[in-house]
């Protein structure tokens, strides 16, 4: 069987100001005068849509631009707190406005009372109505845009597993690279089209694992249903599960993100195949782990991924049969 989730190395560059655009130079701080780090910024119109947005580097520093003057509020957002927007400022043509904001505003815990407790029962378009999945569309927006501020202090470790029906490991691989992400993923839309698992001529498969860009798109939320969950086993996670909508026969993968109750940081993304011809259902699987460090930023810190190795048997005509396990991933380390 073999498993190919794309990895991909990019640096995201932090925001300079250009010519012909008005720019806010904003300084984020605390009630202690400590800078606020990681905190996603936006930039927001008087209809309240967002122009622009960033996070804030480890000075509590960030950039904010916009190609239009006008009248902008600054929206600062941070994973377990209320969302602070700052006093309407004006921005003139090729002006730099400095500003200090100093974040003020208590957590915001998670309330499962507030959620809808059946599995799968919310379409995409309702997902406003589960306040867990704002907190994890946080963290991931977060990740996405903060990996520039993190790169270069990782190194990703990648190992490649091969096991028999048993369990006994065969072959076992582990190498190193630099990256600011342990793992990217192909184009959403081609994702959502093709399906989760690409059947080869020959009898192979391609796995791919969801990455920010993919669990961010349209195309996921459209062709998934949510519900929400508490964990049996550790009371304080709350779990927002997800599955393909019904009529969608492509594989795909459903599974559970998990978060910090009292805090919503969020914790981890487990997931299994379905729709996958040729192979026990539900048996290939994957974990996804986020890690948040001291100062606030958000990142991928490892995926694993498990799926079954199946074999034909010399005589023709017979189906194929599980034969062990191909294990992969990787993790980013100090």
């Amino acid at each position: 069987m073999n498993v190919r989730p794309v990895v991909r190395a990019s640096v995201v560059a932090f925001v300079v100001a250009t010519a012909n655009a008005q720019t806010v130079r904003l300084r984020l701080i605390d009630s202690s005068d400590h800078p606020v780090v990681g905190a996603l910024v936006s930039l927001r119109d008087s209809s309240r849509a967002s122009r622009f947005a960033t996070v804030s580097d480890r000075g509590g520093l960030a950039l904010l631009e916009t190609l239009v003057p006008g009248r902008y509020t600054v929206d600062v957002r941070r994973v377990g707190f209320s969302v602070f927007a700052s006093d309407a400022v004006s921005l003139h043509s090729n002006e730099t406005v400095p500003l200090v904001l100093r974040i003020v505003g208590g957590r915001v815990p998670l309330d499962s009372g507030q959620t809808v407790t059946r599995d799968c029962a919310i379409a995409g378009t309702d997902l406003e109505v589960l306040p867990a999945w704002s907190a994890i569309r946080l963290a991931l927006e977060s990740a996405q845009l903060g990996r520039g501020l993190v790169a270069g202090q990782w190194h990703i470790r990648r190992f490649e597993r091969w096991t028999n029906a048993s369990g006994d490991i065969y072959h076992d691989t582990t190498f190193f690279g630099r990256s600011d992400r342990p793992f990217g993923t192909p184009n959403s839309e081609r994702l959502e089209r093709d399906g989760y698992v690409r059947v080869r001529r020959d009898g192979t498969s391609d796995y791919f694992v969801p990455d920010t860009r993919v669990i961010l798109s349209e195309q996921f939320t459209q062709n998934h249903c949510f519900g929400a969950q508490v964990s049996d086993s550790i009371p304080a996670l709350l779990g927002v599960r997800f599955a393909p909508i019904r009529g969608r026969n492509q594989p795909d993968i459903s599974g559970t993100f998990w978060l910090n109750r009292s805090t919503g940081e969020l914790q981890t993304l487990d997931f299994a195949y379905v729709n996958v011809p040729n192979q026990p259902n539900g048996r290939a699987s994957g974990r996804v782990r986020f890690h948040h460090d001291e100062p606030g930023f958000w990142m991928v810190q490892s995926w694993k991924l498990r799926v079954p190795h199946m074999s034909a048997l010399d005589e023709p005509g017979y189906p194929l049969v599980f034969s062990g396990w191909f294990e992969t991933g990787a993790e980013a380390v100090p």
